[in-house]
């Protein structure tokens, strides 16, 4: 006895393998609907586009050159010469292996010259500070049996990932925010789930922030599960729009607990203004 097919699953059937079987698509040989503009297919008469890829974002100061290019040796110098399968190497091996370090040396080596002609770079490093924030840069550039490394100071990684925190934090805040007051509801516990990690992860009011999260998470998980498109109750609203600006104005602030790992750069930055 055979039994009727659906004609509605049998043809989700049919879209389904089709999707999963090698091959060009059929769509993708139909024209556009529309030709917005020419520039991807006629390529001779396209205007060039200068692609930046490795420049630092910054690049118009000689000072902040050199940080960005002693920043980028000192993260280039952990990854050749430290941890725990790797053996201490001479500079020029270092070079050898990695030309972008001999690059980032002459770099450097520019960025002193423009800046103090005929100082040298060492001494620019230790008089501008940035020895004690790239202790391996001055290890291999200055005197091996010194010790540069300053525990007061952070080093390029710490200060990296501190700004990073930072900016995750503030970034979830802001989208958090625009989506509540947008009424996009429905991902809501998950977003607070992450902007709870955040705060974890860069220890801004920690405990405070912590504790305001967790007095209605529930609250809001029940709200935003229950149907497909969730709208969350005024309260709540009003709640997490206020909890996230009391986030945005905290990172703005920068209150001393966050700007002992910004200190070094500051100070850096301002020698030059």
């Amino acid at each position: 006895m055979s039994s009727a097919v659906d004609p509605a699953a049998a043809a989700i059937a049919e879209l389904v393998h089709a999707m999963s079987t090698p091959g060009p698509l059929g769509l993708l040989t139909e024209p556009p609907l529309c030709k917005v503009s020419s520039f991807l297919s006629d390529g001779q008469d396209s205007p060039s586009v200068t692609v930046r890829l490795e420049e630092p974002f910054w690049f118009s100061n000689a000072h902040i050159e050199m940080l960005v290019h002693c920043a980028q040796l000192q993260c280039m110098l952990e990854v050749e010469t430290v941890g725990q399968h790797a053996a201490p190497r001479r500079l020029d091996e270092v070079c050898a292996s990695r030309p972008i370090v001999h690059e980032l040396l002459d770099a450097l080596c520019a960025d002193a010259e423009t800046l103090q002609p005929g100082t040298g770079l060492m001494p620019l490093l230790d008089e501008s500070g940035l020895s004690s924030t790239c202790p391996l840069v001055a290890h291999y550039l200055g005197d091996p049996d010194k010790v540069y490394r300053d525990e007061s100071v952070p080093v390029v990684r710490e200060y990296l990932e501190h700004v990073s925190s930072l900016n995750q934090l503030l970034c979830i805040a802001r989208q958090l925010r625009a989506d509540v007051s947008s009424g996009r509801h429905k991902y809501t516990a998950h977003k607070i789930a992450l902007l709870y990690h955040s705060i974890n992860s860069s220890k801004l009011a920690r405990d405070v922030l912590r504790r305001r999260i967790e007095e209605h998470f529930e609250d809001v998980k029940e709200a935003t599960e229950s149907e497909e498109r969730p709208v969350l109750p005024e309260e709540l609203r009003t709640w997490i729009v206020g909890l996230c600006d009391e986030v945005i104005g905290l990172v703005c602030e920068l209150p001393p607990s966050l700007r002992t790992k910004l200190a070094p750069t500051h100070r850096y930055l301002r020698q030059w203004s």
